[in-house]
C-alpha cells in the first residue's frame, strides 16, 4: 500500500511493513537469533519497535501533540518502553557497557532498537538524556552499534545528508515543538 518496501531481486517478490522486511533481511544475512526462544524476543523487540515509533508520532499524525499529551507520554509511556527494551536485555545479554539485547552475538533486535532509540535521539538529544536515565545498558548498546564500521559509514552519510531530521512534516513539527 505504501512504503516501507522492499524488493526482493532475486525471487522478485516484494515484502511491506518494517517488521517483515527486517525478518527478511535478518534471515537472508544472518542476524536471527538460533535458538527458538531468542528468535521470537527478537520479533517481539522489533514489533515493539514498531509500536514505540506509532506512539511517538501519534498514531501516525492522528493528532499533533499537546504540551499536556506531550508531557504525560514523555514521563510513562516512553520512559516506561525505554525500560522495558532495558529490562529484555539485562535478561537475556546486556551486561553493563557489552552484550547485545539478546545474547553475545549481534542480532536483528539490536539493529531495530538501535535503528529506533539511535535515530530518536539523534534528532531529539533532550531524548537522549531520557534514554541514558531509563535504560542505560540500551543507551550503550545504540553507542555500540552506530559506531562498528559498515553502520557507523552509513549513519555518517545519512546525517551528513539529512541533518537532525526525524520523520518531516507536521509529525515532526509537532514534536520539535514540544522539545522547544
Amino acid at each position: 500500500m505504501a512504503p516501507p518496501y522492499l524488493y526482493e531481486c532475486k525471487s522478485k517478490t516484494y515484502y511491506a511493513q518494517m517488521p517483515a522486511i527486517l525478518m527478511h533481511l535478518a534471515r537472508e544475512y544472518d542476524y536471527l537469533p538460533q535458538k527458538a526462544e531468542t528468535h521470537t524476543l527478537a520479533l517481539k523487540s522489533i514489533l515493539d519497535c514498531n509500536d514505540v515509533l506509532m506512539e511517538i508520532t501519534n498514531f501516525y499524525g492522528m493528532t499533533m501533540w499537546d504540551r499536556e499529551s506531550w508531557k504525560q507520554f514523555r514521563s510513562s509511556r516512553l520512559a516506561d518502553w525505554m525500560q522495558i527494551f532495558e529490562k529484555t536485555g539485562s535478561k537475556h545479554g546486556l551486561k553493563g557497557d557489552s552484550g547485545f539485547l539478546l545474547g553475545d552475538t549481534i542480532s536483528v533486535a539490536d539493529i531495530a532498537v538501535t535503528a529506533l532509540f539511535g535515530t530518536l535521539t539523534h534528532a531529539f538529544p533532550t531524548l537522549g538524556r531520557d534514554l541514558r536515565t531509563h535504560a542505560p545498558q540500551v543507551a550503550g548498546l545504540c553507542q555500540r552499534v552506530e559506531s562498528r564500521k559498515s553502520i557507523k559509514a552509513f549513519l555518517d552519510k545519512q546525517r551528513s545528508t539529512l541533518g537532525n531530521t526525524y520523520c518531516g512534516g507536521q509529525i515532526e513539527a509537532s514534536l520539535r515543538q514540544m522539545m522547544d
